[in-house]
C-alpha cells in the first residue's frame, strides 16, 4: 500500500504586522492553512499593532517596536539555521516586512536552512526614498537603506512582489538575478469584497464616484479633485474621497479653492466600511499620479473594486498578470490628466451599458487570475521552484 504524499512543510518566520491593514499576509496564510497538502508552522500570529500605527506613535512606542522586531528576528534567524533539515521545514516564508529577519540571516552561518521565500511587495528604499521622497536620494541615510535592503534580499532564495513590472524593477534596482524574483498577486478580504447591489437612501439615482485610499503621491489625489471641480455643474455626479495620509492636507487646500460635489471622510477607513462604500459606488477610482512607482503597481483598492464587480477608472498601470490588457477590464486614462479623468467619469456616468460591461469583465478577470486561491497557487509554484533549485 502506497503511503499518502507528505504535506509541504512551510515555516512562517519573522515579525509581521497583523490586522486588517495587511490583508495580503492574512489572506495568504489563512489560505495556506486551509489546504490539506500544506502544513504551516507559525510560531506566532500576526502582530495586532500595524506599522502605520507604530510610526505615528511616540518615540518610546517606536523604540519598543524596533526592539521587538530585533528580538523576533534574532530568535527566528537562529531557528532557521539550527533546525534539522530532515526533520524540519521544506521552506521558510518571511512575510512583509522581510528585511529585518533577512539581515539577521545575512550574518549567521547558512547551516542547512531550507529555501527562503521573502515578501518584498513594498520595498523600503523605493517607498521611502524614490516614491514618497521622505529621505533625499543622495543622502547617507538613503545610501545606507539601499545597501541594507540589497544585502537582505540577497539572502532570499526567492523574492516575491505583486506585479511582473515590479519584478523586473526590483531585480534591476537591487541587482538580483531575475529568476530569483517572482510576482504573486496580492490577497484581499474576500469575505467582505463581494458583488452586491448598491443601497441608496430615498431611491437616489445619482452617480456615486468613490476614491478610497491612503493619499500617497502615486494616487494623484490632486488629479481627482481637479476632475471633480471640472464636473461641479454635473449635479447627478457626486464624489466621495475617503481616507487619510501624506497628501490629506494638500487635498483639503485644493478643495477649498473651487466648488465641487465632494463628500470628504477624513480618517482611516476600516475594511468593513470600505467594502460597504465600494459596494454602494457606481464608479471606483484607482491611481492617477505620475510618479516613478505608478506604472508598475496594482494597489489593493483596484483588486477590491474588481472583486466587487465595480467599473474601475485608473491611469495606465501594470496588471498583476500579463495575460490581460488593462483596457479590457477597466477604463484607462493618462496619468496626471484631470481633463481626461473628468471626461472618463462623464462618459461612464452616461453609459450604464459600458459600466456593466467593465464591471463584468473586471470581476471575471479577478476570479480567473487574481483571487486568493489563484494567488496561493502561484505562491506554491514559487516555493516548489525554489526547492527544486537548491
Amino acid at each position: 500500500m502506497t503511503a499518502p504524499p507528505r504535506p509541504l512543510r512551510i515555516a512562517v518566520l519573522g515579525w509581521h504586522p497583523g490586522g486588517e491593514r495587511y490583508p495580503n499576509t492574512r489572506g495568504l496564510l489563512s489560505g495556506l492553512e486551509s489546504l490539506p497538502e500544506v502544513r504551516l508552522y507559525r510560531k506566532r500570529p500576526g502582530n495586532v499593532a500595524s506599522l502605520y500605527e507604530s510610526s505615528v506613535a511616540g518615540p518610546v512606542q517606536r523604540a519598543l517596536l524596533i526592539l521587538r522586531i530585533f528580538i523576533t528576528s534574532l530568535a527566528d534567524g537562529l531557528r532557521a539555521v539550527f533546525q534539522p533539515r530532515d526533520d524540519g521545514y521544506d521552506a521558510i516564508y518571511v512575510p512583509y516586512p522581510s528585511v529585518p529577519l533577512l539581515l539577521v540571516l545575512a550574518v549567521l552561518p547558512r547551516g542547512r536552512r531550507p529555501p527562503i521565500i521573502a515578501d518584498a511587495f513594498v520595498s523600503l528604499y523605493d517607498t521611502i526614498v524614490v516614491d514618497r521622497e521622505l529621505v533625499p536620494q543622495h543622502s547617507l541615510r538613503a545610501k545606507l537603506l539601499y545597501v541594507l535592503e540589497r544585502k537582505a534580499l540577497g539572502v532570499a532564495s526567492r523574492v516575491i512582489v505583486d506585479t511582473p513590472a515590479n519584478r523586473k524593477y526590483l531585480a534591476d534596482l537591487f541587482k538580483l538575478p531575475e529568476h530569483r524574483v517572482a510576482s504573486v498577486p496580492l490577497c484581499i478580504d474576500e469575505s467582505r469584497y463581494t458583488p452586491r447591489e448598491a443601497v441608496r437612501e430615498g431611491g437616489d439615482d445619482g452617480i456615486e464616484v468613490l476614491y478610497i485610499g491612503s493619499f500617497v503621491p502615486l494616487h494623484g489625489i490632486d488629479v481627482i479633485i481637479k476632475a471633480a471641480q471640472m464636473l461641479s455643474d454635473e449635479t447627478d455626479i457626486r464624489f466621495t474621497l475617503a481616507g487619510t495620509g501624506q497628501h490629506a492636507a494638500y487635498a483639503a487646500e485644493l478643495m477649498s479653492r473651487a466648488p465641487a460635489n465632494i463628500r470628504r471622510i477624513d480618517r482611516w477607513i476600516p475594511e468593513s466600511e470600505a467594502a460597504t462604500l465600494m459596494q454602494n459606488a457606481d464608479i471606483c477610482l484607482g491611481i492617477f499620479g505620475d510618479t516613478h512607482k505608478s506604472p508598475r503597481v496594482w494597489p489593493y483598492k483596484n483588486y477590491n473594486a474588481l472583486a466587487c464587480a465595480k467599473p474601475l477608472v485608473t491611469a495606465a498601470t501594470a496588471l498583476p498578470t500579463e495575460s490581460t490588457k488593462p483596457d479590457d477590464i477597466c477604463y484607462v486614462v493618462p496619468p496626471a490628466d484631470p481633463q481626461a479623468l473628468a471626461a472618463a467619469i462623464r462618459h461612464l456616468s452616461g453609459d450604464s451599458g459600458l459600466r456593466e460591461k467593465l464591471a463584468s469583465a473586471g470581476r471575471d478577470y479577478y476570479v480567473r487570475e487574481l483571487s486568493n486561491l489563484a494567488a496561493i497557487r502561484r505562491f506554491l509554484d514559487v516555493v516548489e521552484n525554489a526547492m527544486g533549485s537548491e
